[in-house]
């Protein structure tokens, strides 16, 4: 992914970054996943939530959460106050409900992303338009990480694909500069005043880095696949964790400098990735129409398949600060770990 215009990234939460090259280790050794013994300890479909295909959620505190999902008209936002065991619907006015990811600071602060950005001071009660595409010919994708907007762009009369990421001022509910990239980024990753690992198609890996007089510096990695890069975690400020299809997982232990493969046996894209520390986390891999949750430990080469029910499907995945993590997907459906 090629730069086409940097600008610095400054928002609420104030990010800076740091810088890599690239290295793979050939090797690593396959690993196999643990016989699926883990079951769905708490598996359901909120009946408030049925309606709708649940393809985001955000943690607003280690007890609060907000869902998001559309049916095939509108959209529909949902809140839990205990670790999502109950929920209740927020009625909520915005211009365009139909969105596609939705991310929260705290209790009142929230981004929704879609063809709009939608930005709420208020818990999700009213909604203030952020930004909107300036070209009519583009088609937007998005998510949001950290006060960030990851927009995947292509250009109908300009046959070109780009990525635009812009940073979230919560203050006055504004975006402010945003950096411009050739190519599609599928997932970008901050962890802030630390870190910023962007990730795309046919293997691209891409490392955001603060120098020294505070300005940034961005630099286009060599590829360590081919495969396309479909998620990104950051544990620390050193290390990081990578997904892809067919079965690609990548970790560096450098800030991005070097990246290793590790082969663990999973078949399917590895679509999301969410880890407490390198040794506790997990993942949704998506295998033919089946999507698949998998318990993640020992610095990610242990991979341990948790039993759920086979029409499942699960679009997002978020862990908090004490571990406890959730999944939503299709009908409202809510998993519990």
């Amino acid at each position: 992914m090629k730069t086409i215009k940097i600008l610095a990234i400054l928002g609420l939460w104030s990010l800076s970054i740091m810088g890599c090259s690239e290295k793979i280790d050939p090797t690593s050794t396959p690993v196999t996943p643990t016989t699926p013994t883990i079951s769905a300890s708490s598996f359901f479909t909120d009946p408030i939530m049925k309606k709708a295909n649940l393809i985001s959620v955000s943690f607003a505190s280690d007890q609060t959460l907000f869902a998001f999902g559309n049916d095939a008209n509108k959209g529909y936002l949902f809140k839990s106050t205990d670790l999502g065991k109950t929920w209740s619907e927020v009625n909520f006015s915005a211009s365009n409900p139909i969105m596609q990811s939705v991310s929260f600071k705290d209790e009142k602060v929230g981004i929704l992303n879609g063809k709009n950005v939608l930005g709420t001071i208020d818990g999700g009660t009213t909604w203030t338009l952020i930004s909107r595409p300036t070209d009519a010919q583009q088609t937007v994708y998005s998510k949001n990480q950290e006060g960030l907007v990851l927009m995947r762009l292509y250009d109908n009369f300009h046959s070109k694909k780009y990525t635009e990421v812009h940073s979230i001022n919560t203050a006055n509910l504004s975006h402010s500069s945003y950096v411009t990239l050739g190519g599609y980024i599928n997932d970008v990753y901050f962890l802030k005043d630390k870190l910023g690992i962007f990730v795309g198609d046919l293997g691209a890996i891409d490392v955001m880095m603060t120098k020294s007089d505070g300005t940034y510096d961005y630099i286009d990695q060599i590829k360590p696949v081919n495969e396309d890069l479909l998620s990104v975690y950051l544990v620390s400020d050193k290390k990081a964790f990578v997904g892809g299809k067919n079965n690609t997982f990548l970790k560096t232990i450098d800030g991005g400098i070097n990246w290793t493969i590790i082969k663990t046996g999973v078949i399917g894209n590895v679509a999301k990735l969410a880890f407490q520390n390198e040794n506790l986390g997990y993942g949704i891999v998506i295998d033919g129409t089946k999507t698949l949750l998998y318990k993640i430990e020992e610095a990610g080469s242990k991979w341990t398949k948790i039993t759920t029910p086979d029409t499942a499907v699960f679009n997002d995945l978020k862990i908090n600060s004490q571990g406890k993590a959730i999944a939503v997907g299709k009908d409202g459906g809510v998993y519990l770990f």
